[in-house]
């Protein structure tokens, strides 16, 4: 069951003393998680990295009780939708919006656990 006292966690790769990746999970509920975050250094990029951080996310909302995880993204960030789909994600949602840098798809993705 998912503890009101924890809303979420994050972790930090580093290599020495470099941070060099990061992800994040945010305890949505009863039972839902929402992958927030998942920043990989450029140069350590096709190394697995990424893979861990999301693994390591999922495995935390597993823990949880979460029986659910869902993210938001958007376009040109193949290798990252990549992951998550290889991982299990399905696109449930796509629409346009207003983000960071103007209007942009933003593509919602869920994995049930």
């Amino acid at each position: 069951m998912l503890d009101n006292r924890s809303r979420g966690r994050v972790w930090l790769a580093h290599r020495g003393p470099a941070l060099v990746g990061c992800s994040a999970i945010a305890l949505r509920g009863a039972d839902r998680a929402q992958l927030r975050w998942v920043l990989v250094d450029p140069g350590e990029r096709g190394t697995g990295l990424g893979r861990r951080l999301v693994e390591t996310a999922l495995a935390f909302s597993r823990e949880a009780g979460a029986r659910e995880v869902y993210l938001e993204t958007t376009d040109g960030l193949e290798a990252s939708s990549t992951l998550y789909r290889s991982l299990g994600f399905e696109i449930v949602a796509e629409s346009v919006t207003e983000l960071w840098d103007g209007e942009r798809p933003l593509i919602e993705m869920r994995l049930s656990l």
